[in-house]
């Protein structure tokens, strides 16, 4: 499963994030003190504000550059595609009582099913994955 955010970019949004409860923690405090008019000083926003919007960003473009890499058919909405949600589909299989060769028809189903609106060949994709369907529908039946 590809990684969206780097460890240095999870320190930095966690800094930011952790700057953000502080002051908020002061806030807080001080309206305790006061009458409740406290603000937060914008400069002290447009910096967090300006940290988080930079990470955002990174990943965004990380995300585009790794789309362009994946075949149209496999974008799906672009945020999730068929590769992460066959892996998040799979997570478990492996602890599951099945074949590699059931939980391999299983995974091309999957993947057959996707793609089918998004090729040419329709027909084609359908008839594999019903052939897959079919193969885990036996072994499913002999066990």
């Amino acid at each position: 499963m590809p990684r969206f955010i780097t460890k240095t970019e999870r320190d930095t949004l966690k800094c930011a994030l952790g700057g953000i409860n502080s002051y908020l923690n002061f806030v807080d405090e001080a309206e305790d003190r006061s009458d409740g008019n406290v603000s937060v000083p914008e400069c002290a926003m447009r910096s967090w504000v300006t940290t988080i919007n930079g990470v955002i960003e990174s990943i965004d473009h990380r995300n585009e550059e790794r789309l362009e890499s994946i075949p149209e058919h496999y974008r799906g909405d672009g945020f999730i595609t068929c590769d992460m949600a066959l892996a998040a589909m799979l997570a478990r299989a492996t602890r599951m009582a099945m074949p590699p060769m059931v939980i391999f028809w299983w995974a091309n189903s999957f993947k057959y099913l996707w793609r089918w609106a998004y090729k040419g060949d329709c027909k084609g994709d359908l008839n594999k994955a019903i052939d897959c369907i079919e193969r885990f529908r036996d072994w499913s039946k002999n066990r």
